[in-house]
């Protein structure tokens, strides 16, 4: 398929559709198909709130940008760099076109202008006894008589939480869960990790299972069998689990409540949840994180400050993330 053909197909009747269209082929038309339909969707959810604001991109004021950023729930420094970036380039685009833009109103607003309080109510938990109450409720909602139905789903959730990335978590071999401490071996970091006491029964009952019970095309229950495999998360259809099924699991979690203002269970953003949650109980026993201690604050937030080039804007920017969290939930 030809890549305009790609684009015009895929791009919703958004304002000022054409101008978008020519834009993307423009900066990215040597892309890959799925690279290029990235930012059609990227389009189309701007497009979305332009609609709902009667305004092009054009006309967009200070607190339409702000709105826009809200819309795309990037509290995480780099995504809010990401969709600035994207932004400006179409704009700036746009202007060498004879376009007027609101670029110098959108050139002005930083991360540190964005109120994002709604998304870390929705997506993001202060402390693990509220990640699994909140989880409980979402069993309760589901009703089903057997919760190792969600099995898969609470180790992905109790693994992001403390510190194990996606897909890292899919390499972590049955072997790896040991029987005598509380703990799991991580193949891919060659490290340890520590887990509550109260934890690991859960991990070495899912890790034992052989599947689990729940209706199937009738009020009867079916009992579906776990493929045989050596990988600690697997279905009942693969063998081993990969990024994205990960990602569709907590998904489809997510959707058993049906309120648009519930919970959202997003493996990144539970991620960090845990990060942020020791690195408060870190400044409760030891004072204030400071920013110019870039060896620690790479310790707690577990990132590559030291080696990596533009380290120390990482670590500020990190920093500056989780006093977001922090103040919003203990302060």
């Amino acid at each position: 398929m030809q890549m305009r053909q790609l684009v015009e197909e895929k791009m919703s009747p958004v304002p000022e559709r054409e101008d978008k269209i020519q834009f993307l082929l423009d900066r990215y038309r040597n892309m890959s198909d799925k690279s290029m339909l990235i930012y059609v969707r990227r389009f189309n959810k701007i497009g979305a709130l332009e609609q709902e604001l009667q305004k092009s991109l054009y006309q967009f004021e200070r607190q339409d940008f702000l709105r826009l950023f809200q819309s795309f729930t990037n509290t995480v420094a780099n995504g809010f760099s990401v969709l600035k970036s994207f932004v400006t380039d179409y704009l700036q685009w746009a202007e060498a076109r004879g376009r007027k833009t609101p670029l110098g109103i959108l050139k002005e607003i930083g991360y540190e202008d964005t109120d994002l309080t709604g998304v870390y109510k929705q997506s993001y938990f202060p402390t693990f006894q509220n990640l699994k109450d909140e989880m409980q409720m979402m069993l309760d909602l589901a009703g089903t008589e057997d919760s190792s139905v969600y099995q898969s789903v609470k180790m992905m959730v109790y693994l992001s939480w403390f510190g194990v990335e996606n897909p890292e978590i899919c390499g972590i071999r049955k072997q790896d869960v040991s029987d005598e401490r509380d703990e799991i071996y991580l193949p891919g970091r060659g490290e340890v990790l520590a887990l509550p006491e109260s934890v690991m029964p859960e991990v070495r009952e899912y890790r034992d299972a052989e599947g689990y019970y729940r209706p199937f095309h009738s009020a009867d229950l079916t009992f579906f069998r776990y493929k045989d495999s050596s990988f600690l998360l697997r279905s009942y259809r693969k063998e081993a689990l990969s990024y994205i099924d990960v990602v569709n699991a907590l998904k489809n979690f997510s959707r058993l409540n049906d309120d648009p203002n519930g919970k959202k269970f997003q493996y990144h953003k539970i991620y960090w949840s845990g990060i942020f949650s020791r690195a408060y109980a870190y400044e409760l026993s030891n004072g204030e994180l400071p920013k110019e201690n870039i060896a620690l604050l790479q310790r707690v937030f577990g990132e590559d400050y030291v080696k990596a080039a533009g380290g120390a804007q990482k670590a500020a920017s990190r920093l500056k993330e989780y006093r977001r969290f922090r103040d919003y939930f203990y302060r």
